[in-house]
């Protein structure tokens, strides 16, 4: 990826780099509610009504639609909510509090693996001494996503786990954004942010200053209606090439 010389001029070489999680650092395989449910089951300790693991599973489809609406108007119900919803319907208690179910649940809902060479990317970006974060729209808690992320990605230096659920607020809305800047202690323009969704990423980031990464591997995501400037790549080792030329 090379840059031109116009974006040379607008774009200040970042001190801190924040990630989306789930697309841009991770990617789940084998998506499975249904074995998610069963995984719990052997922590249930009140079933008045004797649910299975597909009854619960079916409670748990429902309490999806409930909170779907809040969802799209950019509002964040956590998992554990979620859940708590599904077995209070049925009486059904769990002798799980929100750390330890979020551990079971999620273990077994996905497999998870890195994008790829995002591994060579974060090596470079510790080695050039810039600082990382990431801010995830998630259904679980910013513990969970640290836990994931640093099983998963072991040599990682995130300094914070900014989780969608912990703040009942989705990107795009600038919320997550300001609080990642908060925390950085940085201005915007030194901050960058990589994602793989235009509308809640690049939009996003954007809109409180901070220049934008797509991180768009397969090319499917639509940008001929953004009118701003913004990095766009399909490999990590792009940005890393993008960072050096930047930084001469």
């Amino acid at each position: 990826m090379m840059l031109t010389s116009e974006q040379k001029k607008k774009i200040a070489f970042p001190k801190m780099i924040l990630f989306d999680s789930g697309g841009t650092l991770c990617i789940d395989v084998d998506y499975d509610m249904r074995r998610a449910t069963r995984a719990i089951m052997p922590y249930v300790i009140k079933n008045p009504r004797g649910l299975g693991a597909e009854e619960l599973y079916a409670a748990l489809e429902r309490a999806f639609d409930e909170i779907r609406p809040a969802r799209a108007e950019g509002f964040e119900v956590s998992m554990w909510t979620i859940m708590r919803l599904a077995c209070g319907e049925s009486g059904v208690v769990l002798d799980l509090d929100e750390r330890s179910f979020e551990r079971v649940f999620r273990l077994a809902l996905t497999p998870v693996e890195m994008t790829p060479h995002i591994d060579e990317l974060l090596d470079y970006l510790n080695a050039a001494g810039i600082r990382t974060g990431v801010i995830s729209n998630s259904k679980y808690t910013g513990v969970s996503l640290r836990e994931r992320l640093e099983r998963l990605l072991p040599r990682s230096r995130f300094e914070f786990y900014i989780s969608s659920c912990d703040y009942a607020l989705c990107k795009p809305k600038s919320a997550l954004f300001k609080i990642a800047l908060a925390q950085a202690e940085l201005p915007a323009e030194r901050v960058w942010y990589c994602g793989d969704s235009v509308s809640n990423d690049v939009r996003g980031a954007h809109g409180v200053g901070m220049p934008a990464v797509l991180y768009d591997p397969r090319a499917d995501e639509r940008t001929d209606d953004v009118f701003f400037d913004f990095l766009k790549i399909s490999d990590w080792r792009e940005l890393i090439g993008a960072l050096k030329e930047l930084r001469l």
